[in-house]
C-alpha cells in the first residue's frame, strides 16, 4: 500500500481494527482525490473483513478435547453450536472456556477444562441427547422428522439460570416483600419484555396473587400485584375479575362492585361474575 497506516488492518484484532478503521477514515477523507477515497476505503473494509473471517474460522478448525460432540464435527457446525449456547443461556466464550474477557478468541484455550461451567454444560448436552434420542422416542410413532426436538433454549430461554418469573417473584416477597415483587415485576418487565425469558401474559400476576386470596390478612399484598396489573392490562376481564376478588377478600365492597362491573362489560357472558356482583349487590 502506499500509505503505510493502512497496514495496521492486517496484524491486529478486530476489536483493535475497528478503532484503527475509524481513524483512518478522517486520514481517508482529507484527501483531496475522491476517486482514490473511494478505493482507500474499499481496502480498509475488505481487509477487515479478510483477516476478522480468517480469524473466526480458524478458532473453530480442528478442535481440541471433544468429548460430547462429534470428533468430526466441521468449523461450520462447531461454529452454530458455540452461537447456539450463547444465544439459548445468555452467556459469552468466557464463560466456559479459558480466556479473557475482551481479548481476541484466537488468545483462547478451547481445549482446557478449567471451568467447571464448561464440565456442567457436557453434562447438560448428555442430558439432552438423551431425553431426544432414547425418551421421547418412547412417547409416540410420530416421525422423526416431526418430532419436537428439546434443545438448552427449550428450558433456558437466554438465561444461565432457567427460572420462571414466578420463582423470581416469590424469592422476591420471600427476602424483600409485596413491594420490591411489584418493583421487580416492571423491572424484568423493562428489561425482557418482547423475548421469551419470562412470561408476561396477563394471567401471571393473578395467579400468583391467589395464594393471597384465602387469607384476608394477606389480601393487601393481591391487591397491590392486581392493581398493578390493571395498569399494564386495562382491558383485561380476568385480571378485573381477580382484583375484585381481592378487594372482596380484603372487605372493600364498593371496589370490589365496581372491578366486577368492569370485567362483566369486558365480558358479559361470565354468568359466575354476575353472581358474585349480585351477591355483593344485595348484601348492600
Amino acid at each position: 500500500l502506499a500509505y503505510p497506516e493502512l497496514r495496521l488492518f492486517s496484524n491486529t484484532s478486530f476489536g483493535s481494527r475497528l478503532s484503527i478503521f475509524e481513524s483512518q477514515l478522517a486520514f481517508v477523507f482529507k484527501m483531496e482525490n475522491n476517486f482514490m477515497r473511494y478505493i482507500l476505503v474499499l481496502i480498509c473494509l475488505t481487509f477487515s473483513m479478510v483477516v476478522h473471517s480468517a480469524d473466526r474460522k480458524n478458532i473453530f478448525a480442528d478442535p481440541d478435547n471433544l468429548k460430547v460432540l462429534p470428533k468430526d464435527i466441521s468449523p461450520d457446525q462447531l461454529r452454530n453450536v458455540m452461537r447456539s449456547f450463547s444465544m439459548s443461556l445468555g452467556l459469552r466464550c468466557n464463560d466456559c472456556h479459558k480466556g479473557e474477557k475482551g481479548k481476541p478468541l484466537s488468545s483462547y484455550d478451547f481445549a482446557a477444562d478449567d471451568k467447571e461451567l464448561k464440565k456442567k454444560a457436557r453434562i447438560m448436552m448428555k442430558m439432552v441427547n438423551h431425553i431426544n434420542h432414547d425418551q421421547i422416542t418412547k412417547l409416540d410413532a410420530i416421525k422423526k422428522g416431526d418430532r419436537v426436538q428439546v434443545t438448552c433454549m427449550t428450558c433456558h430461554r437466554a438465561q444461565a439460570k432457567p427460572e420462571l418469573i414466578q420463582n423470581v417473584l416469590a424469592r422476591q416477597l420471600e427476602e424483600k416483600g409485596i413491594e420490591a415483587v411489584v418493583a421487580k415485576y416492571g423491572e424484568l418487565r423493562k428489561q425482557y419484555y418482547g423475548g421469551h425469558t419470562f412470561d408476561f401474559g396477563e394471567n401471571v400476576l393473578p395467579m400468583f396473587s391467589s395464594k393471597f386470596l384465602s387469607d384476608k390478612s394477606q389480601s393487601t399484598n393481591a391487591v397491590k400485584l392486581l392493581e398493578a396489573n390493571i395498569g399494564y392490562f386495562p382491558e383485561s376481564f380476568f385480571g378485573f375479575y381477580s382484583l375484585g376478588s381481592a378487594y372482596q377478600t380484603a372487605g372493600d365492597a364498593d371496589k370490589a362492585i365496581s372491578a366486577y362491573k368492569k370485567a362483566l362489560e369486558l365480558n358479559p357472558k361470565a354468568n359466575f361474575v354476575r353472581k358474585r356482583l349480585e351477591g355483593l349487590t344485595k348484601a348492600e
